[in-house]
């Protein structure tokens, strides 16, 4: 992979003189027009998986589960550009589709990165954080796409591979 790279339009200090910029009001209705959006559609996402996973179990494939949140992730970074709070440049992606046994972290607290990830990689065995089972916005997807959580030890591994 040669590079992914976000930028978020909004700033709030200059990064060089450590000044505050003042932010415009229709750039902050945008990021929340953007997290909004991601917590209407995920919920309703969520909760349709939630309850596929429910009744179908182990029946339905975890790459269903992974093509749908792929599918979410293309759609929520897509209309993240649209209404203009990100821009985003993705290089490199074909070259992972026929990697196997490769580790892909995402090292950022937020989960935008993980969506950028999400959108532009083959579906794969994924560790989330624990927590993340908690937010009703992500659970059902998470689970019908076979995500394992961090909190099991050792034994994720072999839960990712499984």
């Amino acid at each position: 992979m040669d590079t992914l790279q976000a930028d978020s339009k909004r700033r709030v200090a200059d990064r060089e003189s450590g000044r505050a910029v003042t932010l415009r009001p229709w750039l902050y209705l945008r990021q929340m027009a953007a997290t909004g959006l991601f917590f209407v559609v995920g919920l309703g996402l969520s909760s349709a998986c939630w309850l596929a996973h429910q009744l179908g179990g182990r029946r339905i494939p975890s790459s269903v589960g992974q093509r749908i949140l792929r599918a979410f992730s293309r759609v929520y970074v897509s209309a993240m550009q649209r209404i203009g709070v990100l821009r985003v440049e993705a290089h490199g992606f074909e070259a992972l589709a026929d990697l196997h046994g490769t580790v892909i972290v995402s090292n950022h607290p937020a989960l935008l990165d993980a969506f950028l990830l999400l959108a532009q990689l083959p579906p794969a065995a994924c560790v989330m954080r624990a927590q993340l089972l908690r937010n009703p916005a992500m659970c059902g997807t998470a689970l019908l796409a076979g995500f394992v959580t961090n909190d099991s030890g050792p034994g994720f591994v072999r839960q990712g591979i499984a």
